[in-house]
């Protein structure tokens, strides 16, 4: 694709793209009613880190560095 191309297509667009309505009292209620959400992965990357800790007290450091 060349650059004329791309400006001759936003050229012929005729009108801008509009939302039908506005999405932010769905997306309210949507926080409002989730809290927060931890998957398999995230229990398993925690209780490796905790173990490794408690394993290796001087990871602690290392850890708390790199945060």
């Amino acid at each position: 694709m060349n650059d004329d191309f791309l400006v001759e297509r936003l050229r012929a667009m005729k009108h801008e793209s509009r939302l039908e309505k506005d999405l932010w009292p769905r997306m309210e209620q949507r926080l409002a009613q989730r809290g927060p959400r931890f998957s398999e992965w995230d229990w398993a990357i925690a209780a490796g880190i905790a173990a490794a800790v408690l394993l290796y007290p001087e990871l602690a450091a290392a850890l708390l560095y790199h945060l």
